[in-house]
């Protein structure tokens, strides 16, 4: 016997109608050639980013949002192979490696899986703990 052995479905299981903000972090090890000028560049090896995705989603009869582990599985299925441990310069497309120009192939990425009725809000991504570049929907929409 366990503690939650009285607990019962609730009659009700969605009890609004909004499509609340969900966030989620992601963060991977990876190597840059980053060109400030034709000439100037910064190699940068082993560099830690993070990112947190926000997101907006209808509420199911359930009283749930797009759940968690589906927007983890669209990271982990197509985004992780070209970031984690690999060299940005080979995976992505042919860009410059700014934080700037990451994030909005993150954006684009998450914007091409993610189901139709979800949203991103945000994509804040770190290139160090104390810098980050954040794209929003009024930015992407110009």
């Amino acid at each position: 016997m366990t503690k939650f052995t009285d607990i019962t479905a609730p009659q009700n299981f969605k009890i609004y109608d909004s499509c609340p903000l969900l966030k989620l972090k992601f963060e991977f090890n990876a190597h840059c050639r980053i060109f400030f000028t034709v000439d100037k560049y910064k190699d940068l090896s082993h560099h830690h980013y993070a990112f947190y995705l926000t997101v907006s989603s209808p509420i199911n009869h359930m009283g749930l949002g797009v759940d968690f582990f589906e927007v983890e599985k669209i990271y982990t299925t197509y985004l992780a192979p070209k970031l984690n441990d690999q060299l940005l310069n080979h995976t992505l497309p042919e860009m410059n490696m700014t934080a700037e120009n990451i994030a909005y192939w993150l954006w684009q990425q998450f914007e091409q899986y993610l189901p139709s009725d979800v949203d991103i809000e945000t994509l804040e991504l770190f290139e160090a703990p104390t810098h980050s570049v954040i794209l929003n929907r009024q930015i992407m929409n110009e």
